[in-house]
Parts: C-alpha cells; structure tokens; sequence
C-alpha cells in the first residue's frame, strides 16, 4: 500500500519506471545517485554488463514470477539507419523498435523473412514555437500555422499511413486524452484570414507576410516532413527557412 501526500495522477504510471532498493540507493547518494556498470534490476531480466553507449547484455532472471524468453539479450545502440536495416535482413538484429523511418518499414514488410508488428503508440511529432518571438506569441498566428499544415498529406506520403492526425500532445490511447480537444484540420483560407486579423498582410512584391526558421534534425525522414511544411506554409504567405541540425543541437 502507497500514502501520498498528496493527489498524484501519474503515480501509478511513475511505478512502472522501476523501484530501487534504498540499501543500494542511499549510499550512493539517494535521490541523486548515479549508476555507471552496477544497475538494478527486478523485472523478467537482469543486469550483466554494458560496454560504453554501443550494447547492453542482459540474462533471464530465473527468480522473476514467471521466468520468460531467451537466456541472453543483447541491446545494441546502431546510429546509422541504413546499418540497422542491413542488421534486420541479415538475422544479426532480430528486433527494432520504433528505429525505422516508415517508408522503410513498408520496404521490409515486404520481405518474406521480416515480420512488421503495428500496435498504437504513445510517439508524437510536434511543432514547437518560439513564444519569446512576438508574432508567434500572438495565437491568431499559431493557428494559422495549425490550419496551413496538411498533416494528412503528411500521415499518408512521409508515414504511408501508419500515423493518425493528433489533436493534443496525448495520444488517444493515454489515459489522460481529452475527446473535447479542439481540432485544427488544414484550411488554408482560414490561415490567411488569421494572418490578416493578426496585421502580417502580404507583401506587394513577394506574396509573403513574414519570415520563420524551422529547425529540423538532419535524419532524412524529417527533412522531408519539414520540407513539406515549409511548402504549406508558403502558400498562406509564411516563408519558411529550413534548418537542418544535429539532434542534440
């Protein structure tokens, strides 16, 4: 049995993120405690060893309650899409998860040697805003942001399909979606008729009412995604200058 202080809705959730125990925690530090090649574990597998940021080694835990899968597993990070693809069809990986951009996954299930699982998943895409920019403070602006982007033209040719239009940062399978959110499906007219509320008319000479950066990561797949919004966003008059640039930039 758990007391807490006080009303904590994500409580049963932060469970399954896993327990340490305190006589391994407290001289470590406690709360602050850092674990570099001694983790711990209680779940169907436990801790074996690790070399650097490339692989992790686990083994069954034979005092799980019930014992599962394979003796050994081995978690390897693989940077380069294209060598986790040739890891999949040569048998030397056997599973990916969520690694794959979904033109290639369309690709794959057509291997007979591959198996393709879809299930729903609690991934999203965002776009996030610069609110400290005074035109994108103002949410006329977000919004017409919002009706400019063809996020179903998005799902169907960068996805194939296998995404839906989100309506929040939850997905529908969390259990804290709201069904009342409000949606902003593409509407072009209804973009420029916000832009114009806001005051960003276009210009007599170029047709653009003004000038955003959009920062993307340098993966291909999101290339294209950003591409295609800066297309859209041309269109309701928003030059859109793309920025490829490392992850962690």
């Amino acid at each position: 049995h758990f007391l807490l202080n006080m009303p904590v809705a994500s409580f049963p959730l932060d469970l399954s993120i896993g327990l340490v125990p305190k006589h391994i925690l407290a001289p470590r530090g406690g709360l602050a405690a850092r674990f570099e090649d001694d983790y711990v574990g209680c779940g169907p597998f436990r801790f074996v060893s690790r070399y650097r940021d490339q692989k992790v080694v686990l083994k069954r835990n034979e005092h799980y309650i019930e014992p599962v899968g394979p003796k050994y597993v081995v978690v390897r990070t693989v940077n380069d899409e294209a060598t986790r693809i040739l890891s999949v069809m040569a048998g030397s990986g056997h599973i990916v998860v969520n690694s794959l951009s979904p033109p290639v996954v369309r690709r794959l299930a057509e291997n007979p040697e591959v198996t393709v699982s879809h299930r729903p998943a609690a991934s999203v895409t965002y776009l996030s805003f610069n609110l400290l920019d005074q035109r994108l403070a103002d949410p006329r602006v977000r919004k017409a942001i919002a009706h400019g982007i063809n996020r179903a033209s998005i799902v169907q040719e960068q996805f194939r399909g296998m995404a839906t239009n989100a309506a929040s940062i939850l997905p529908p399978v969390h259990w804290a979606f709201n069904t009342d959110t409000i949606h902003y499906d593409y509407d072009p007219d209804k973009a420029r008729r916000l832009l114009d509320d806001a005051g960003l008319t276009p210009d007599p000479e170029t047709g653009f009412r003004t000038k955003v950066r959009l920062k993307v990561t340098t993966d291909r797949f999101r290339r294209n995604i950003g591409a295609i919004i800066a297309h859209g966003l041309a269109e309701i008059g928003v030059e859109v200058e793309l920025v490829p640039l490392e992850l962690s930039t």
